[in-house]
């Protein structure tokens, strides 16, 4: 999360007097060993949603594969957390993989704590287009954008895997097939009508940088009174 969207993504490293330091964002703490330390032991629940395989420092990780090793394997339709217990939900790259219509905004609004922040990214269909109209590049070797992805970025992964052998066994399972796109407005609508407030589209995650292709919506459930 950035500094800009209000509400810090941990605590300050002064525990004792949290006002003396400013916030630390998560996507600052680079090898900063004694701030790492700090995110993982805050007694906040933060949970990390279709985590595949990566980590992220004080976030509980939770996965329905067991094999990336999440700290907890759960269907993210059906958490293994009680009502109002989180304190942030991160979701990348979850809700496209999702039926249409289906109700996992509705149980993450249950888990999160009032006043709790969701962070949510999806592919932006209309971004990866002008990536390639106008030669972007992905991955580790810089390959063109070009119609194959843009087609996987709307269907899935896996059709990238059938031209790429070094995808094959990462991308060509079902958790990498699209069931749903979001285009214009249609992440921020739908994350509103599932009860969360203060929904806005937004260029920095609590990762960094979103990026062209990629649309990314925070939003909060409604704090008492709201």
């Amino acid at each position: 999360m950035s500094p800009m969207q209000g509400q810090p993504a941990v605590l300050t490293r002064n525990d004792e007097n949290p006002s003396l330091e400013p916030p630390i964002p998560l996507q600052s703490i680079g090898n900063d060993e004694d701030a790492r330390k700090v995110i993982e032991t805050q007694e906040r629940l933060r949970l990390d949603l279709g985590c595949d395989r990566m980590q992220i420092a004080g976030f509980v990780g939770v996965d329905f594969n067991p094999d990336v090793h999440p700290d907890v394997v759960a269907d993210v339709q059906e958490l293994p957390f009680t009502d109002n217990s989180a304190d942030e939900i991160y979701a990348s790259h979850v809700l496209e993989h999702l039926p249409y219509g289906n109700t996992a905004l509705q149980e993450w609004l249950r888990v999160l704590k009032p006043g709790g922040m969701l962070t949510v990214v999806v592919p932006d269909i209309n971004g990866v287009y002008y990536m390639a109209r106008y030669g972007g590049k992905w991955g580790p070797y810089q390959l063109p954008v070009d119609e194959r992805y843009i087609n996987a970025s709307t269907f899935g992964a896996a059709i990238l895997s059938e031209v790429h052998p070094e995808l094959k066994g990462i991308y060509d399972n079902k958790g990498h097939v699209h069931q749903q796109i979001f285009v214009h407005d249609m992440l921020i609508c739908r994350v509103t009508e599932a009860g969360f407030v203060r929904a806005s589209q937004t260029a920095d995650s609590i990762l960094g940088p979103v990026g062209i292709g990629n649309t990314c919506v925070i939003a909060y459930k409604p704090a008492e009174g709201e």
